[in-house]
């Protein structure tokens, strides 16, 4: 069982640290009931830390590692001061740090040998954290003047912007897709190309033989349809069809003597 569960959460006013108070027996319906009402949930979540960002860049530093699931130093210095004492291993075995994020977790044991948990449990704590953080703030730290509603426009803001200069490639992307899109269509293209080959093969096998190009197969496909049922009026139209595919080869071929011979 946990004897001490303490909630990690991260604003953009500072980091947080919350002390559980009997965690072992909190069930998740009741704490979901808590966290509609202040009082009831700060009696069951209680502020143990807070460490408020000195500037927009310090919140802007801590925010994008926080991101990208790594440990930002501010943060690993605030869990060292701010947890009791886990110097000695037996300690450490009685504390268990909640996160929500779990790669973040995982970083955080790695680096303070410490046990970090990642719950339902954990995540309507940070949830209730969250929704009750401005009183939280307000009555033990109302001597910090922090003013959640700038603090919060201003790093949005600020991670917005670093975001879009992040991305160097981002003028390429829409090429990028396009191609990709049409590569895309060329494979489902030739893959049913080959299915209808492989189907209409079977009832006129000479066919495919006669035919090389896909797209022409295909369009003769649809003029002949069962073989035996061809009519005068249907070998017009695939005469018209072939004559149009032979103009275009021999286009193609006077093109390409055209350029040789500049």
């Amino acid at each position: 069982m946990v004897n001490n569960l303490f909630v990690l959460f991260e604003s953009a006013e500072g980091l947080g640290l919350f002390r559980v108070v009997e965690a072992e027996e909190i069930s998740l319906q009741a704490l979901t009931k808590s966290v509609q009402s202040f009082g009831n949930f700060s009696n069951m979540c209680k502020m143990e830390a807070f460490a408020p960002f000195t500037d927009q860049e310090e919140a802007l530093e801590c925010i994008s590692r926080l991101s990208e699931s790594a440990l930002p130093d501010s943060l690993l210095q605030f869990l060292k001061t701010s947890l009791p004492d886990i110097s000695k291993k037996k300690l450490r075995k009685n504390i268990t740090l909640g996160v929500s994020d779990p790669l973040l977790g995982t970083q955080i044991k790695q680096v303070m040998e410490l046990e970090c948990r990642c719950d339902e449990i954990v995540l309507e704590l940070s949830r209730g954290i969250r929704n009750h953080f401005d009183e939280y703030t307000k009555s033990q730290y109302d001597s910090k003047k922090i003013d959640s509603r700038v603090a919060r426009v201003g790093l949005g803001n600020n991670y917005s912007r670093m975001r879009v200069k992040f991305n160097v490639n981002r003028t390429d992307n829409m090429i990028i897709q396009a191609i990709a899109m049409l590569d895309y269509v060329d494979k489902d293209i030739n893959s049913y190309c080959m299915r209808c080959k492989e189907w209409y093969g079977w009832h006129f096998p000479e066919l495919t033989k006669l035919i090389a190009d896909q797209i022409l197969y295909v369009q003769l496909v649809d003029i002949i349809g069962d073989k035996r049922c061809l009519t005068s009026g249907d070998a017009a139209a695939l005469e018209s069809k072939f004559f149009f595919f032979v103009l275009k080869i021999i286009i193609k071929k006077k093109k390409k003597l055209r350029n040789a011979g500049k």
